[in-house]
């Protein structure tokens, strides 16, 4: 694993303040407008805000500097502190359980009563990855009310099952996305959709006993990010090794949605610039008011670019958005640049 610091870089940046510049670094917050928590090696993969402006951030630690490796979770007050009312002195860590390891945390929710989901592998004693979704008390302890221990674990198959996203539902409900069965070259055997309920049980009224499984061709390299329609219709974003990008819409029982794209078969796709970026990808998608669907990610060919796509709520391209027909790529003017995250204001702008 590559040495980094885990250093959770909160930037925070005022859009409407007396006392900075708007979209400057907000000095208020710790040191310059950034807080380093540089104890532990490894990486920052999630941030969440709750409610009380704490900022909740998760991650992996690889015990370069600590003899215990696996999730670590960390929550900082407003000021950049970290909160030493949370877990040990403000952080968490989720190593060992029963002989399988904690590996690389994916995504984090936070449910309305403060309480933190996080998702991610675990090693299994065989070496291959597991799907692994934890859940803490505002305090930091592990939930026992949660599958027993607060940790939840399964496998799917014998080879390597990666996470790629959580969602949380209005009712509470967990659901998570990924790849079944990836092989170490990246290519997977099906996608997985899994639904858990409140107390860390899987949901037998949701697809196969819990588990639905779409396998939509072997060539499948990545499934990223997960969202929810206000209808509780379920949106996975994705793409082919070919570079394709796909959206999958399934609906709330766990079938796949088939009034969903122009094919009807629930699978929308893009390939930018008719391959021009054979090595774009889909990070985070986001549903507007209307329905209509914005994906942020990147355009790839040598180097990455930022890209937007917008859908049509039926899974058609929207070809009014964008300076190219349903997307715009930015740019940069030196280096990479990927778009991880995209929210959309109220006035339906993305960023």
């Amino acid at each position: 694993m590559k040495n980094i610091f885990y250093a959770t870089i909160l930037l925070l940046l005022l859009c409407e303040s007396g006392f900075t510049q708007s979209g400057t670094l907000d000095n208020r917050f710790s040191k310059n407008g950034k807080a380093f928590y540089d104890e532990f090696t490894g990486d920052c993969t999630a941030v969440k805000v709750q409610k009380d402006g704490k900022i909740v951030t998760g991650g992996y630690n690889d015990a370069v500097n600590n003899d215990k490796a696996g999730f670590l979770i960390a929550r900082f007050n407003e000021d950049g502190s970290l909160d030493e009312s949370f877990g040990d002195g403000g952080k968490v860590i989720i190593s060992n359980v029963e002989g399988n390891y904690a590996y690389t945390l994916t995504a984090l929710v936070i449910q309305d009563d403060g309480k933190i989901i996080a998702s991610g592998e675990f090693i299994n004693p065989s070496q291959y990855y597991d799907i692994g979704v934890i859940r803490l008390n505002t305090n930091g302890i592990l939930d026992s009310s949660f599958s027993g221990n607060g940790i939840a674990t399964i496998s799917l198959g014998l080879q390597d099952d990666i996470v790629g996203d959580m969602a949380l539902q209005p009712d509470g409900k967990i659901i998570i996305t990924g790849k079944k069965g990836a092989s170490h070259d990246g290519e997977a055997t099906a996608i997985y959709l899994l639904r858990y309920l409140t107390d860390g049980n899987l949901d037998k009224s949701f697809g196969e006993k819990g588990i639905v499984y779409s396998d939509i061709g072997i060539y499948l390299s990545e499934i990223n990010s997960i969202v929810l329609q206000t209808d509780n219709k379920i949106l996975i974003g994705g793409r082919y090794k070919s570079g394709e990008l796909v959206l999958i819409r399934y609906l709330p029982d766990g079938d796949i949605d088939l009034t969903f794209d122009e094919n009807k078969d629930g699978i929308a796709g893009i390939l930018l610039g008719d391959n021009d970026y054979p090595n774009s990808h889909i990070y985070d998608l986001a549903v507007q008011t209307d329905g209509k669907i914005v994906a942020s990610g990147t355009a790839g060919k040598y180097n990455y670019q930022m890209a937007v796509i917008r859908f049509n709520s039926d899974g058609s391209i929207d070809s009014a958005f964008g300076d190219k027909p349903g997307y715009s790529v930015l740019t940069m003017e030196t280096g990479n640049g990927k778009a991880f995250k995209v929210d959309i204001t109220s006035d339906k702008k993305s960023y």
